[in-house]
């Protein structure tokens, strides 16, 4: 449940004085995005402005210190995270939702969940983590082909269609970068996509490109 009031002047000075400006830059595009599409998703536009802002607070811990901060608040899940997913594209996140626990102490369990869960793409994952998944993409560190597709997607109230069409990029991206790809991302593309039924033309040129 969302709480009545965000710190949002104290989480955007932090992300303003230990983020790079470019970083920083990125947080604030995403915050404003996520409060701009609040109301269309039924999310607390404050809420899910604070979770945007502080979605990538772990993105540039050194990596041992993001190691130090998941094995230490989630033993559980290191120890079943495969070898090839030991990642800083996948620790920012945990490690980024132990550091706005300490940061704000009363913080909501939703909240942390999504800046914990920005990176994956299981479709019963709650709207807020979801809908800051695309937000984070619909507002890059640097533009991308495809970008305004999934914005439009975004803004339409097509969570479910922008999330596949995410899964796409995520996947050819990781592909060619030589990224490690999360073991359940092509299994929760296929179920998303399974439940969504018929995908329009348009949208099939671009999982297939």
């Amino acid at each position: 449940m969302a709480l009545s009031t965000y710190p949002m002047s104290a989480a955007r000075t932090h992300v303003l004085d230990n983020l790079s400006p470019e970083r920083a830059k990125h947080s604030l595009a995403v915050a404003e995005e996520m409060g701009r599409v609040a109301k269309q998703y039924g999310l607390d536009k404050n809420q899910a402005a604070f979770a945007g802002l502080m979605h990538d607070i772990g993105k540039e811990l050194p990596f041992a210190n993001m190691v130090e901060l998941v094995r230490a608040h989630d033993p559980v899940w290191w120890r079943d995270l495969p070898e090839n997913c030991r990642h800083e594209i996948y620790l920012h996140d945990p490690a980024g939702a132990v550091l706005a626990k300490r940061l704000f102490p009363g913080l909501d369990a939703e909240t942390l969940s999504a800046i914990r869960g920005h990176m994956l793409n299981d479709p019963d994952l709650p709207t807020l983590t979801r809908v800051l998944r695309v937000a984070d993409i619909v507002r890059p560190v640097a533009d991308y082909p495809g970008r305004q597709v999934l914005e439009h997607l975004l803004h339409a109230g097509e969570l479910n269609m922008a999330n596949l069409v995410l899964d796409a990029f995520s996947y050819r991206y990781f592909t060619q970068a030589g990224l490690p790809i999360w073991p359940t991302l092509l299994e929760h593309h296929a179920e998303l996509k399974r439940r969504l039924g018929p995908i329009p033309d348009s949208i099939a040129a671009l999982l297939k490109n």
